[in-house]
């Protein structure tokens, strides 16, 4: 059954998040285009174009998660998904894994967008630039390829577990907004409740953080913890890169607090509309 409802769950994300992509696929003809013309009007007014949809997406990737969130167990529907012969924790988790699903994708096709603007333009030279440059880092006492590369899997890693808090804080202010006495401050107690909720959470983060520092170094394809601040300082100097672990892990944790803490209060404390 849960497999279901994240199914139907994914449905529904991508209708509501089809007309951007929709309008990118057209864009992305368009600079087709301005490639066998030769236009450069043309393709310098779909690039831009791209960009700004990609802009763009996340925020509406967004705004649709919430919106889906609040009809969809809130609203007019909710009383109708509350009926279903699942657990609380079920619905919810197929709508967080849905959201987290769908924020990334608008995220990867965000960075995807700057990138396939800037081969648009420099092509096969820009490439090997990119490569020539990626090379010569190292000599000079920069991160190599290979650490860049490391690293940048440890960061996409640590940016999933970001959505997911991100994700379970703006779906338990949505909960806690629909409850008395909070119902009445509608949309504003949708907000005020992100932002009290980040400020604690945040607080929270940052006194633990400082009775816990370790760091997580790359360095090509060597890679380890450490608590040393000195040997993380050190490092930089020999092309090495250093991502503080605790924020990471605090992401992860709080995120799955807030999932427990949510599916509580919608067991429990939810008064529908």
């Amino acid at each position: 059954m849960l497999g279901k409802l994240i199914k139907n769950e994914m449905r529904a994300s991508a209708c509501s998040v089809a007309n951007i992509y929709f309008a990118a696929l057209i864009t992305a003809a368009i600079m087709a285009v301005g490639i066998f013309t030769g236009a450069v009007q043309i393709k310098l007014i779909s690039s831009f174009a791209l960009i700004v949809i990609a802009c763009i997406c996340i925020a509406v990737t967004a705004f649709s998660v919430i919106t889906e969130f609040r009809k969809t167990m809130y609203g007019n529907v909710g009383y109708l998904s509350f009926t279903l012969p699942v657990k609380e924790h079920q619905l919810l988790f197929s709508k967080t894994f849905s959201a987290v699903v769908w924020v990334l994708i608008s995220y990867l096709f965000f960075i995807a967008s700057f990138v396939a603007v800037y081969f648009y333009f420099s092509g096969y030279a820009g490439a090997q630039l990119i490569f020539s440059f990626l090379k010569e880092l190292e000599e000079y006492g920069m991160p190599s390829a290979a650490t860049l590369s490391a690293f940048f899997f440890t960061l996409s890693a640590a940016g999933v577990f970001k959505i997911i808090y991100l994700v379970g804080v703006l779906f338990l202010s949505v909960t806690l907004s629909n409850i008395k006495p909070f119902q009445k401050l509608g949309t504003f107690g949708n907000v005020l409740m992100f932002f009290i909720i980040l400020i604690i959470v945040s607080s929270i983060s940052s006194r633990l953080g400082g009775l816990f520092d370790f760091s997580f170094v790359v360095k090509g394809s060597e890679m380890y913890f450490t608590t040393a601040e000195i040997h993380v300082m050190s490092g930089i100097e020999d092309g090495t890169l250093s991502l503080k672990v605790m924020p990471v892990i605090f992401n992860l944790f709080f995120g799955t607090v807030c999932f427990f803490i949510n599916s509580y209060l919608m067991k429990t404390k939810i008064n529908l509309k």
